[in-house]
């Protein structure tokens, strides 16, 4: 009873999943816009554009929108089973009631009441082979119009009834250089353009599918495994993976073949992948709804960029690459928010979780751990290997623990250490073993080590380092150096058992998440809040979201062998060129999302790998993403572009108004020729890329743009007010690898001149300007020479009065000359008899030389304004008493009446003072003044000239230098020392 109780506890706490993987499959119903969810073949355009025959009618897929035409548009019937595009880019579809032909204007069809058209495959020669349960003819299409020649032989009746139920469409064909191999009723036929001859299989055989391979082998799948013909013979391929496979589809490219069936009819179809060498069974590949395939697969396509296109009866699926898979609960790990990720010796890849617990992917199942299990803390962080069946387990509740396989039990036991570092909550988020077999733990305490994995102690960072450092990640060199990354504090360096803080106090609060070293051995460190720091010769180069990052929020970094540096962020993961930016400080990153197969983009702290493999392993909150760098093939295929729609004004028009003829598909004018007027031209256009979203456009219009305009996602262009000219508009597309078209699209057209700068406008424009010119001159001219004509009469008018003013101002100039001679002589006169008073004047003035033998420092001043003058000087010396009598005179008038003046006054001055002998000036002036009135008659009455004169009179004993002095109107300075003159008397009347 005890042993039947162990075994249930047994399998309680210890459970074995078998697992699967997600793949990057992307689904389209009709909620994204599919027309009807059964498809039944699928076909890719010379344009790039996915065509599905549904049960509802046809479906066109740009990577854009879908675009959906069914029996209102002319289809005729709704039920399509089978397309195909020739050599004119029409598409061809078989219905349930004959051929439809569609010319991307106009659908026209070949209407049939019995036909059901199962297969179409395009002849060598253009035409189109057409498989119906009529037989096999060939068609051809022009104008509107079917011409059919049918294949002579007798293919028996055809099975088509509850195609739509759940069934697979079994009819093919195929064409290789020289057969068309035709399948019907499960049986295969050989066309040689001769002669029509049944392949021959085993009796039970059943053959559904068939491929061509590049050497024109046909792969056949059958009900039995497949089977290869090279023309002469038939050969099962012996595959132990193949032996009873059901191929119902079957398709080649690029040395792979990828079918659809199962073993069982009680069996799921599901994708299958083998090697071109089918023999080969190592390389074998299913993908099936446990990987993300929707059920019950019914067509299979390869397209341009090696896509895998598949319709169901569920809607249509694209699995755009193998490159990146994903593990969730729904394929068998414990929980889906991954933390830790570890490959153990044995390649089993541990899976730790955020509060889910562990899982254990090995080969064949995933192993799932929890509490019940006996796991210390439901949050795994780390986990390190350090012996066969030992490993730690770092945690976020209950620090280091450790779990040990136990064989005898076949199942792993759990415990937590008793260390000083597990006191209380710690978290540990890295341990690591260097070089000497020295174990360190990174943990929200500190940085603690251990040389024996049972002793763990402390190693401060700093003076004052008391276990309150949260480390996040910790990293050995390839020199043997220890970076250990900090929550707050920054990065240190342990180095010679030296330790330093490597960065400012500024980047201390960063948030160090992760550290890897490149192949080169370069350091980097991913921060939290700034993106990535390269450590170059202690030089810090930060690469962010400025320059090429999704986003500065680091969680991860991870080195591969291919020289790349993996960076896992909030919004996915980017992929950074290291060896190129090493070399040329380039910053070439690519970045994957959901697009490229991640089912989650943020990413979880430090939780990475790389596997032995190889392969590269990152911890999400949906699942863990492994990526497998064998199955990543560069985009080295370019968009292929489409030109929509060019409209006018923002319309759609007519262009047969412009153009002579149109392209094929779309209607789109050949070189139009619009009016000046139709100048705003709007382009609209698509670069179909299934493998990404990010597709990038640039655009030249010749005749306008000067350059190509930086890259963008506009998938519209507008040019308004455009002159008159002829322009080509150029158009090219890249995907996310940056593959730019080689050849850009072009659009040519031609804007025509309006009529004013038409040649023959012009020249009309310049003969009437020039007549017009010639004409205005000529009336000018005319009107010219009428005005001179009038104005030679009124000159000759004017002319004839001028010539008598002129006779009579001559006559009044001669008056005038002689008055003027007149006056001049009359000047003269005057003028000499003003000289000859002067002279008179002059020599009744005293000489200067007199004064000054009489008084050394004496002169005289004297400037009058006129030739002759009032003013006067006069001095005289009675020598019998040594006495100086002399005086200046102001008389009234001037120039020659006061030169009268003068004279009355000079000659009555020496009648007093020489005559009379009289040297006292008050005398002089009184007998003087009396003389003067007596002179000119002044009574003294009303309104009476008041002639005289103003004066001032000095008399200077020589002997004695006493003076006396007496004025008329004028008062007496005297000058000493350079002082200002002092008045010493009243100037009186």
């Amino acid at each position: 009873m005890k042993k039947i109780l162990y075994y249930i506890i047994l399998f309680t706490v210890f459970s074995a999943r078998v697992f699967s993987q997600n793949y990057n499959i992307k689904h389209y119903t009709v909620q994204d816009g599919l027309l009807h969810s059964f498809v039944n073949d699928i076909i890719q355009d010379k344009r790039g554009s996915i065509w599905m025959a549904t049960g509802g009618g046809l479906c066109k897929f740009n990577s854009v929108e879908f675009t959906n035409y069914t029996k209102k548009d002319g289809l005729n019937n709704y039920r399509l089973l089978s397309l195909a595009e020739d050599d004119f880019n029409n598409i061809w579809i078989g219905s349930l009631l004959g051929i439809n032909v569609f010319d991307g204007d106009s659908i026209y069809t070949l209407k049939s009441a019995t036909k059901r058209v199962l297969a179409l495959k395009k002849s060598l020669d253009g035409q189109m082979w057409v498989a119906s349960n009529e037989g096999v003819e060939k068609m051809q299409f022009n104008n509107g119009k079917f011409i059919t020649t049918k294949l002579p032989y007798d293919f028996g009746v055809i099975d088509f009834e509850n195609i739509f139920q759940d069934r697979n469409l079994n009819s093919f064909l195929v064409q290789t250089e020289n057969n068309l191999f035709i399948g019907l009723n499960n049986t295969v036929y050989d066309y040689n353009n001769k002669e029509v001859k049944k392949i021959k299989f085993d009796k039970n055989i059943k053959v559904y599918s068939a491929c061509k391979l590049e050497n024109n082998d046909v792969v056949f799948g059958t009900n039995n495994g497949v089977f290869k013909y090279n023309g002469y013979s038939l050969e099962l391929i012996k595959n132990n993976r193949l032996n009873a496979f059901h191929a119902f589809k079957i398709e080649y490219k690029n040395n792979k073949i990828w079918m659809i069936g199962n073993w069982s009819e009680t069996e799921k179809s599901a994708l299958y992948l083998v090697s071109i060498s089918l023999k080969d069974e190592k390389y074998f590949r299913k993908i099936s709804d446990s990987n993300g395939l929707i059920e019950k697969a019914t067509s299979i396509l390869i397209d341009y960029e090696n896509n895998i296109w598949i319709g169901s009866n569920g809607g249509l699926s694209v699995l755009k690459g193998e490159e990146f898979v994903n593990y969730t609960i729904e394929n068998g790990l414990i929980g889906n928010k991954i933390w830790g990720v570890y490959q153990d010796n044995d390649k089993n890849v541990w899976v730790g979780t955020i509060n889910e617990g562990l899982s254990i992917i090995t080969n064949d199942k995933i192993l799932n751990f929890d509490t019940i299990s006996g796991l210390p803390d439901m949050y795994i962080g780390a986990i390190f290997q350090i012996e066969k069946n030992e490993f730690l387990l770092g945690t976020a509740k209950k620090g280091l623990c450790k779990a040990e396989f136990v064989p005898k039990l076949s199942r792993y036991k759990f415990s937590q250490l008793n260390i000083e570092l597990n006191i209380g909550n710690t978290r540990v988020d890295c341990i690591l073993r260097d070089r000497k077999k020295i174990l360190w733990v990174a943990s929200s305490k500190g940085l603690y080590y251990s040389n024996d994995g049972i002793n763990f102690k402390h190693k401060p960072l700093f003076q004052g380092d008391s276990n309150q450092v949260f480390i996040q990640k910790i990293f050995e060199s390839s020199e043997g150096d220890l970076y250990i990354g900090t929550k707050q504090m920054g990065l240190f360096l342990l180095k010679d058992n030296k330790v330093e803080n490597f960065l400012n106090d500024s980047k201390k609060e960063l948030g160090i998440s992760s550290i890897c070293e490149d192949i080169q051995h370069n350091i980097w460190v991913g921060s939290q809040r700034e993106g990535v720091l390269k450590i170059d010769n202690d030089k810090c180069n930060w690469i962010t979201e400025k320059n090429g990052l999704k986003s500065n929020l680091i969680y991860i970094l991870q080195s591969d062998k291919s020289g790349n540096i993996w960076i896992g962020s909030n919004l996915g993961l980017d992929r950074l060129n290291c060896t190129k930016y090493n070399k040329t400080k380039e910053i070439d990153i690519r970045h994957y999302d959901t697009n490229d197969g991640l089912q989650e983009l943020e990413m979880n702290l430090n939780g990475s790998i790389e596997d032995s493999d190889e392969n590269l392993w990152f911890a999400t909150n949906n699942g863990i993403l492994k990526y497998d760098y064998h199955y990543e093939i560069s985009n080295r295929i370019p968009p292929i572009i489409n030109l929509l729609n060019v409209k006018l004004h923002s319309n759609s028009v007519d262009w047969t108004k412009y153009s002579d003829s149109l392209t094929g598909w779309n209607k789109l004018p050949v070189n139009p020729v619009l009016p000046y007027n139709d100048n705003h031209i709007t382009f609209e256009f698509v670069g179909i890329s299934f493998k990404t979203k990010e597709i990038k456009y640039t655009w030249k219009l010749e005749g306008f743009d000067k350059q190509w305009v930086p890259p963008s996602s506009i998938r519209q262009v507008v040019y308004s007010n455009l002159p008159y000219g002829e322009y080509t508009f150029k158009l090219k597309s890249s995907n996310n690898d940056d593959t730019w078209n080689k050849e850009p699209l072009e659009f040519r057209f031609e804007i025509l001149p309006p009529f004013w700068a038409e040649w023959w406008f012009i020249t009309i424009s310049i003969l009437l300007l020039g007549m017009l010119i010639y004409f205005s001159i000529r009336l000018r001219m005319n009107a010219l020479i009428k005005h001179q004509k009038e104005l030679e009469n009124q000159i000759s008018q004017r002319t004839e009065k001028i010539s008598l003013q002129k006779e009579e101002l001559e006559s009044q100039i001669d008056i005038v000359n002689n008055q003027k001679r007149q006056i001049e002589n009359i000047h003269l006169q005057l003028t000499d008899s003003i000289e000859y008073a002067k002279r008179i004047q002059d020599a009744a003035l005293p000489l200067q030389e007199n004064l000054q033998s009489m008084v050394a420092d004496a002169f005289v001043f004297f400037k009058p304004r006129d030739v002759v003058s009032g003013d006067f000087y006069w001095w005289t010396q009675m020598k019998p008493d040594n006495v100086l009598v002399a005086a200046v005179v102001d008389c009234t008038g001037h120039g020659v009446p006061g030169a009268f003046m003068s004279l009355l006054g000079i000659s009555y001055l020496r009648e007093i003072v020489i005559k009379e002998y009289i040297t006292h000036p008050a005398v002089i002036l009184r007998k003087l003044r009396k003389e003067i009135i007596n002179s000119l008659n002044q009574k003294d009455e009303f309104g009476e000239q008041k002639d005289g004169m103003d004066m001032a009179l000095i008399s200077v004993n020589l002997d004695t230098l006493e003076m006396q002095f007496a004025g008329a109107n004028n008062p007496l300075y005297i000058v000493r020392g350079g002082q200002n003159p002092q008045g010493l008397t009243k100037p009186e009347p």
